[in-house]
């Protein structure tokens, strides 16, 4: 084996090692949602492309497994569908942080998958006649008609769905979860650089590198939002409250005005008790969206559960009338939910 190649297969292990390790601490959490589960997929295809395929790959194509014309036209497909595969659970991934309807369904999930599994197909049989992106025996590099087909698929989904994290993160609807938009949303840049690196440099290792640092701030920005979001509301939690008022109290101005709402369910526990736990749980859902779409200007507004059946509102404004349009407004919000839903809130403020 030679020396590039010892080098290339260590640096895939290495990251392929790290992510494994996330990948346990994933499954390994208590409190697991279909988001955790949606990322522990993207996470496990990783570990087996640059654990298992690429090395295979690296060894075919260094001669340190047989090198024949099937050998490298096969380890090359297999490359292709290790892309293909990781750019699709990946996409999965974002459009159900982005909270996507139609992806929270399975048959959403394959939808999304089509585009990919038919580059997939149509690459498998290129590769077999020789007219997709392969190796020949001599070590020359070959791109056949339907080369661009394979660059552009697994690199279209990733760059769709950073395109679109950008622009829910710096929209009035994303303010509440910006920082984890932003995180989703920076994933392909790494991946796109190192990726471009390898394209130019086949032999050398960059793209572990770029999707491992992907992978580690995209999970550092959710173990983030566990400490400081509400699990089931997705709105910011007690503690990133104090840390709000914190900050808040200091760097406030004389002329600015800090107003602090405090609001619960009426009847909250008389709706456990009759219609259980669940009708419960999307009571508080359901207040939470209506805060949040009310309160939408993040350097103003800052809405989170407080407990229980209790939230609070920090609102920054100029004069108590706009305190009181806010407090309106999420009455009559309230009011419209009741009526169109049937619903059981009611809003008690204080």
């Amino acid at each position: 084996m030679s020396e590039t190649a010892f080098f290339y297969i260590e640096s895939n292990l290495a990251c392929a090692v790290i992510l494994l390790l996330i990948l346990i601490h994933v499954l390994r959490d208590a409190d697991r949602q279909q988001s955790q589960v949606l990322y522990s997929r993207a996470l496990l295809s990783q570990v087996v492309f640059f654990g298992v395929i690429d090395n295979v790959w690296m060894l075919v194509d260094s001669g340190a497994w047989p090198r024949t014309a099937f050998a490298l036209r096969f380890t090359n497909l297999m490359i292709y569908l290790g892309y293909s595969c990781m750019a699709i659970l990946w996409f999965i991934y974002t459009e159900y942080m982005l909270k996507r309807k139609y992806i929270q369904t399975a048959n959403g999930q394959i939808l999304a998958a089509i585009p990919g599994l038919i580059g997939c197909a149509i690459v498998t049989l290129a590769f077999f006649i020789k007219k997709g992106y392969y190796l020949e025996e001599s070590g020359s590099v070959v791109n056949g008609p339907v080369f661009y087909i394979m660059i552009m698929i697994p690199f279209g989904y990733l760059i769709i769905a950073s395109l679109r994290s950008m622009f829910l993160a710096f929209s009035k609807e994303g303010y509440v979860d910006r920082s984890l938009y932003i995180s989703v949303g920076s994933y392909a840049i790494p991946i796109v650089i190192s990726g471009g690196i390898q394209l130019t440099t086949w032999r050398r290792n960059f793209l572990c590198y770029g999707v491992m640092v992907a992978m580690i701030y995209v999970y550092i920005t959710y173990l983030e939002s566990k400490i400081y979001m509400d699990p089931l509301t997705q709105i910011n939690n007690r503690n990133n409250l104090n840390h709000y008022l914190n900050r808040s109290l200091k760097n406030i101005s004389r002329s600015e005005k800090l107003y602090v709402l405090m609001l619960d369910i009426d009847r909250f526990k008389d709706i456990n008790d009759m219609y259980g736990h669940q009708a419960g749980d999307n009571a508080l859902i359901k207040l939470a969206n209506v805060l949040r779409s009310v309160c939408n200007d993040s350097l103003r507004h800052f809405v989170a559960r407080y407990g229980g059946d209790e939230f609070i509102i920090v609102a920054s404004v100029d004069s108590e009338n706009d305190i009181k349009n806010i407090i309106d407004s999420i009455r009559s919000k309230l009011s419209e939910l009741c009526e169109t839903e049937k619903s059981l809130i009611s809003l008690m403020s204080a």
